[in-house]
């Protein structure tokens, strides 16, 4: 570990290079890439014009990045943070306002505040009591008790909605889908019904409450109240408890 710290409580301006630690506490600027052993902090404004690769970054003020963002281990943001490219970050952590404009990658987000990718997420778990938005999302887990907005396609492996959540999707591919008000504080049951929006749903399992969609198919499907589908396909078992389908297909089973 080299030791170069760079401390900004007031104004500075520093190159690119590699650094122990970073501490801006005031409005510091930093030209070319970063390279960062141990933590980036900032509670003032910090500017970064290249590409930043750090252990940790905690921002509970400011800051922009224009290139990529490598975090080896969390990115936490209580402020606002701006990425420019992509994010790497083995745990991202947002109850502020994160906007990225590239890729979102890692093992771990968790979302209280608002977090927009404008291009794809792929994570293994995401949990989301906030709001979030990209391009694309994928991952092995959700938990949803906020709201989710993905422009075209989202894959989950296990995903668990709660039901005043607002998740809409072109297409939603899983294999367990669970729609349920056993769990999660949620505000915005306060303002009013929300629902779960798509195209086409397809899983193994679903389970599904205040949905909206023009398909489903799936092997075992539940369709409870304030469900409105067009079309459902499925090859085991379909039980319907208020909601209301247009059509139904039994699909056939080697």
């Amino acid at each position: 570990m080299n030791n170069n710290p760079a401390r900004i409580s007031g104004s500075g301006h520093f190159g690119g290079g590699e650094y122990s630690d970073i501490h801006v506490s005031g409005s510091g600027r930093f030209e070319g890439d970063i390279k960062v052993d141990d933590t980036i902090k900032t509670s003032g404004s910090a500017h970064f014009s290249g590409n930043v690769e750090t252990n940790e970054l905690s921002s509970s003020g400011n800051a922009r990045i224009e290139g990529n963002l490598t975090c080896r281990e969390e990115l936490r943001t209580s402020g606002t943070v701006r990425i420019g490219g992509d994010v790497k970050a083995h745990l991202l952590r947002s109850s502020g306002s994160c906007r990225i404009n590239g890729n979102l990658s890692g093992s771990i987000t968790e979302v209280s505040g608002s977090c927009s990718v404008e291009g794809c997420v792929s994570m293994q778990k995401v949990n989301v009591s906030g709001t979030m938005s990209c391009k694309e999302f994928e991952a092995e887990q959700l938990r949803l008790i906020g709201s989710l907005a993905v422009e075209a396609f989202l894959n989950a492996g296990e995903m668990l909605i709660n039901r005043h959540s607002s998740c809409c999707a072109k297409e939603i591919g899983c294999e367990t889908l669970t729609v349920t008000e056993g769990f999660g504080l949620n505000l915005l049951r306060f303002f009013g019904k929300r629902t779960i929006r798509a195209n086409v749903i397809e899983g193994d399992t679903l389970h599904l409450i205040s949905v909206e969609a023009d398909v489903v198919r799936g092997k075992d499907i539940f369709v409870g109240e304030d469900c409105r589908i067009g079309l459902v396909e499925y090859s085991g078992t379909l039980t319907v408890r208020g909601g209301q389908i247009e059509n139904e297909v039994k699909l056939e089973t080697e």
